[in-house]
Formats: structure tokens, sequence, C-alpha cells
């Protein structure tokens, strides 16, 4: 059978596919039907529906080679009418899939399938380069500055532009010492008067140096008078080589940086990072996918991207680049732009950043903002446009909401259009303040608005949320006139309003996506590690291991096999069979008991997966452990539940032979007596009642314990 819906989900550009759950002989759940699939669904797993509707899963992927038990997933959501998702690997389709399931309708479910094979192979990239600067050593470099002799900057090498964050260009010229800490202002004086009193012989002085505008790291310097040919000293050449603490706030730093660029590659629609002192400009491998190139296929410099944007839209950007530095910010740095794709098609996009580091002068140093792909969007906009030019003119000037209303927001005229975005009819708007549509926390704000209109300025703009009369919140943007009598007052209000719900979204996913993938971290129930194949050493855990296992996070950094030693003894052969198949397959699934600090007993389901290079080369692997100890407990109160039905079914079976056995002699002797007096016939009905009152009360007494055993089970499986 087929959801109501069938017609909407046939065309919808999300996978979509509606199953029946199949039972063995014994109600058991043993496979699943596929009954409708969508064109989406055959894009995005590469299946052809044609293929699969009206087969069985078995019949297109054998059971036996799958590495999720895909049937008892399922049958959990068709059976006890759930909404799961999941995220796994199908082999035979070479992908990775976000699955979420549901169902309205039991024995039935529906499935969306989303492609997130490039997610997961970004995570992994970003794991991998992680990995490699963790094993990084510390490497002497040396830092190079040249002064002429009054201590003016003339050369900077690269290394110490990086770390003191000194852009030749920038600091050239400018006296050295604007750049020290005032601290050491005096020894550097006295370091250089010493060595122009003694030009061959070189001078060292130890200096607090802020390492890239933030912390100060002692760094000790060593100065040398540089002669010409002719012998005259011509400038002063200063060494420094980096130290241990130097390293380690690079390596932080770098470690940090890496991390949040592959996070924001990930969660945003491609990142970028312009560094604009040297005119160098870091651009993700999501941001130049989203124009169909490979990472080494654009130059990270700007002229990379602008010869991709349309030529008028350039333009635009770099205005509204200009007027969000000349304001420091205060106006945002948001434009909706458009690129030619490798392939020549248009890409939309939403492009917004933001200035995050200025000198001392106001200047711009760094910019970093992100590309939201705005081409479905906008291939709906305009297919929707080409529809409406065939409408009249009429309908034309409907697009958007058009309301009047009083100064008590009372609403006096509604359009179509407003009608619709609201989902009532016009009897039901007009009459009604529209105040009530909108939160209250917002009522303050928006009154003050309208009251501000005036005859010098009876136009202006306000967005605000509203929430619409099904509850949903959205947020629209209104544009407010006040319409005045012949006196000159006030006689009514105009707005013309338009939904910018999508856009909002889109910029708060911008502002909180790195927010959110924290707290998702940090907060998940569920522990997940990464460690190191060569060495065993932990790469991550997250808090979970602390809830779980009941011990610190950082014991199971110092000792990675630490968590083995929570391991039940009783468990422990099951456990070490499963890591001694894991040793050739790789592959690791086991479900043990723990015993944790404070004596408590959990049960804990873990599995761990290998993850390889691009050479195929094995370097780490990543787990999972659940705490499963509630669905244990639940399993094992179920099987003697089970039991004592049982028990009550054979002791019950046994007792309620008897008075069946009396009423059948009975019946048998009243059939076959035909000369029973009167008084006997009567007292056999006696023993006939009293047998059969006897067997009701048995049967009373079976249904009393049997409800009671139910009423357990059911009290058990609410959550």
């Amino acid at each position: 059978m087929y959801p109501d819906f069938e017609s909407l989900l046939i065309d919808s550009p999300v996978a979509f596919a509606w199953h029946k759950m199949l039972y063995d002989e014994n109600g058991k759940p043993c496979d699943f039907e596929f009954l409708l699939v969508n064109d989406a669904f055959q894009a995005e797993t590469g299946l052809n529906k044609a293929d699969i509707q009206g087969k069985r899963h078995s019949q297109l992927f054998p059971l036996e080679k799958l590495t999720f038990d895909w049937v008892s997933f399922y049958a959990e959501v068709a059976e006890q009418q759930l909404s799961k998702s999941t995220e796994q690997y199908v082999e035979q389709l070479k992908k990775w899939f976000s699955v979420k399931a549901f169902t309205n309708q039991k024995g039935f479910f529906a499935a969306i399938f989303t492609d997130i094979t490039e997610k997961i192979s970004g995570e992994h990239t970003f794991r991998q380069a992680r990995d490699q600067l963790a094993q990084r050593k510390i490497i002497d470099k040396v830092y190079e500055v040249h002064t002429d002799l009054e201590g003016r900057f003339v050369f900077m090498n690269e290394f110490y532009q990086r770390d003191f964050h000194s852009p030749s260009h920038n600091n050239t010229s400018k006296r050295s010492f604007s750049s020290l800490n005032p601290e050491d202002q005096n020894a550097v004086t006295q370091t250089m008067a010493k060595l122009l009193s003694d030009p061959d012989k070189p001078v060292s002085v130890t200096l607090k140096m802020p390492f890239r505008g933030g912390k100060a790291v002692n760094t000790k310097w060593s100065f040398r008078i540089w002669k010409n040919e002719a012998g005259i000293p011509e400038k002063i050449i200063c060494l420094a080589h980096e130290n241990a603490a130097l390293h380690q706030l690079r390596k932080k730093m770098q470690d940090q940086e890496l991390g949040m660029r592959q996070v924001f590659d990930d969660l945003l629609a491609g990142y970028w990072d312009w560094n604009l002192k040297d005119n160098c400009e870091y651009m993700s491998p999501g941001f130049k996918r989203m124009f169909g190139y490979e990472d080494h296929e654009i130059a990270n410099i700007p002229e990379s991207w602008q010869k991709l944007i349309f030529e008028e839209d350039l333009a635009r950007v770099m205005e509204s680049f200009r007027k969000h530095v000349d304001t420091k910010g205060e106006k945002p740095f948001y434009n909706e732009v458009r690129y030619r794709h490798k392939n020549g098609s248009t890409v939309w996009v939403i492009c917004v950043g933001r200035v995050i580091e200025w000198d001392k002068d106001n200047k711009p140093i760094r910019a970093v903002g992100c590309h939201v792909d705005l081409s479905k969007q906008k291939s709906l906009e305009a297919s929707l446009k080409a529809t409406k030019q065939q409408l009249s003119s009429v309908l034309n000037t409907q697009r958007e909401m058009i309301c009047r209303y009083n100064a008590e927001t009372v609403l006096t005229y509604v359009n179509s259009a407003y009608c619709r975005a609201f989902g009532v009819s016009e009897k039901e708007l007009l009459g009604k303040p529209f105040i009530t549509f909108i939160p209250e926390q917002e009522h303050a704000g928006v009154l003050q608005h309208i009251r501000s209109l005036s005859r010098k300025e009876p136009v202006k703009t306000q967005i605000h949320q509203t929430q619409l009369p099904n509850g949903k919140i959205v947020y629209q943007e209104w544009t407010d006139i006040a319409l005045f009598d012949d006196e000159g007052n006030i006689s009514e209000y105009q707005s013309t309003g338009i939904d910018i719900t999508q856009r909002m979204h889109a910029l708060m996913k911008v502002q909180e996506s790195e927010a959110k993938f924290q707290d998702i971290a940090e907060n998940i129930p569920l522990l997940i590690w990464l460690r190191n194949e060569k060495n065993n050493k932990m790469l991550y855990a997250n808090k979970a291991y602390e809830t779980i296992w009941g011990r610190s996070l950082q014991s199971l950094y110092d000792q990675p096999d630490a968590y083995q030693d929570a391991i039940h003894p009783d468990d422990l052969p099951l456990f070490y069979e499963a890591l001694s198949v894991s040793a050739e397959k790789k592959h690791f699934s086991c479900d043990y008991r723990i015993i944790r600090p404070d004596g408590e007993i959990r049960w804990v389901s873990a599995k761990q997966y290998p993850v390889y290079d691009q050479h195929g080369e094995l370097i780490r692997y990543t787990g999972m452990a659940v705490d499963i100890t509630r669905l244990k407990e639940s399993e094992q109160k179920i099987l003697r539940q089970n039991e004592t039905l049982r028990q009550i079914a054979w002791e019950q079976s046994h007792l309620v032979r008897q008075p069946i056995a009396k009423v059948l002699g009975i019946a048998n002797l009243l059939k076959t007596e035909q000369n029973l007096a009167p008084a006997e016939y009567s007292r056999f009905f006696d023993y006939l009642i009293e047998s059969t009152c006897e067997l009701d009360d048995m049967i009373k007494d079976i249904v009393k314990k049997s409800n009671a055993v139910e009423f357990e089970l059911k009290k058990q499986q609410e959550p």
C-alpha cells in the first residue's frame, strides 16, 4: 500500500522510499520490500528504481554480506511507529548515507536517504592532516630582520612576518622600536649603542616578542653590523632561533586553524580567508568544488575568484566590501552574486564575510567568510517568474503581501498573497490586530517602528518574526508607509511584505555553525574516539567516556587501553575473541559489561572501523560505544516474564483438565443412561454446574495472572 501523498513524493528532490516489513512463520522480521521509490532515490543511490520496486532487500543486498542490520533497524521503526536516524557505509554502493526512517502505519515505513560520502571524506582528510601535524618534531628555524643604522626595517623574512604579524610592505621603513615591548626599549637602546661603539663585535639581547599579536614570548636575538665592500657600516642584521615556546604556540595555532578550516568547509558552503596585506587568499576545497574545480586547479589568490564572478557582480561585491571597511564592520558584507561554473553554467551564491583583524591605523588585515549555494533557489525563482509572466498584470502585482491597518494594528485590507502566507481566509483576518501574529517579545519594537513614521520620514523597512496561525515561526521583511489625510494627519498605514525565512536561516547558519559543532561534540551521549594505528595513541575521545566508564578522560589519553581494565572478567574471553577477529578483518564489534569505579555494572556496545588514506594505507581507527544497560535489563526482564507465562500455561493446562474431565464424564453418562430417576438427573446436573463453575474460576485465574505479566511488560517498555 502507498502513502496518501505519493504524488508529491514522486517529484520530490529528496531521496525517498516506501517499504513494507516482511516476517517469517514465527512472526519475526526477516526482510522488507521496496514498494515505492522516487527519481531522487535513483539519483542519490545509483540504483534503477525499475529494478527495485517490488523487490525484497535481500534480493538486492545479500544479508550475510551487510555490515549493518538494516532489518532490525527498520523493524523497530515499523513496529513501534518510531522515527530513527543513522549514518552507514553501504559497501555495495561505495557510499556513505544519512538515513532517516519513520512511519505512521504499523508494518510499513518510509526512509529518506542523503549521500554524505563527501562529508565523511572531508572529516577523514581533516583528521589525517591533524595527525600529521601532531607528529611533527621541533625544527630549528631562524627569524631574520634587517634594519638601517637608525633602526628602520628594510627586510623581514617570511618566518618572522608570519609569526609576528609584520608583513614587509606594511612595516618596511618604520622604526623597529615601534614594535617592541615598552619594557624592552631601554635594553635595545643600550644594545644598539654598544653595537655601534664596536661595529665588529656582535651583541645579544632577550626580548619579549608578541606572537602574532598575542602572547609575549622571550626570544634571544643576536645583532651585528653589516658592512659594504668599502668597509662602511650599511645595516644591522638581527637573527633569532625559534625556541620551544614559539614552536608550541605555532603548532597550537596551526592545529586550531586547520581544524576550524575543515569544520567551516564541512558546515558552511565554501570557506575563504583573505590576507589583505599580502594579497593572498585561502579558498577551501568546498569553495572550489562549488564551481566544479578540484583544490589544485585554482590558485589561492583573490584574482582566482574574481575571474569566475560575473563582471557586473564583481563591482557590486567590491563596493559592498569597501562600505564594510569604511564603516569598520557596521555595514555587513553580504551579497547575492553569480559565478561561472567550470561546465559553463551559472552558480548563484550568498557571499557573506567580515573583517576580523585591523592594524593600528584601522586598516583591514584579514577577512573571513563563506559562500552559500543559492542555485536551486534561484532556479526555482526563475521557474516561478516564467510561470507568473503568463498571468495577467493584476496577478503580477500580488506577488508580495499587502495589507492596511489603523493605529491599533487592526487589519482593514489584505490581498490574496497575504492570505496565502498566513494560511487563512480574508474574512478571518479582517478586523484582527496583526500584532497578535508577532511574538510578544517583539511587540514593543514593531509598535515603536510604526509610530516613528511621519511626514518627514513616511516610509521605513523592518524585519521581524511572525508566528503563523499553524504555529510556524517565519521571518518577514516589511516596508511600512504612513498614509495621510487632507489635514496632514496619519489616517492609516499600508505595508508590503516578503518572506525572508530562508535568507535569515542561511545567515544564522553561518553564525551558529561553529557553536553547534562544539555543542554536539561535547554533549553527545555516544562515546566517539580516534586511535592511531601505528602507536595506538588515543587521538581524540569525547566526554561521554567519563559518563559511561566513570573514569577520567585524561586517563584514557595517558593509557589508551585503560578502558579494558573495566571490562567484566566474565566478558573478557568474548572481548578478546572479537579483538582477534578484528586483527584480520579490521572491523571490531562487541557487546560486553564494564565495572565502574563505584561498583556499578553497565552494558556497552562498541564498534571500531578502519580509516585508510588515499593510497589504501591504514592510518587510524575510529570507534564508538553506547550504553545499552537499560536495553539489556529490559531483555532479561522480558525473558523472565516469558518464562513465567510458560509456567502459568503449563500449570493451568493440567488443572483445567480435571473439571473438563468431570463435565465430559457427566455428559456421557446422561447421554447413555436413559432410565435415570428425576432425582438422579437433578444430582448429575448439579455436578455439571459445579464443574463448569470450577472451570470458569480457573479461566479467570489464568486471565488475571496473564494480565499481571502483560501489565509489568508494558510498564517496562514505557520510556
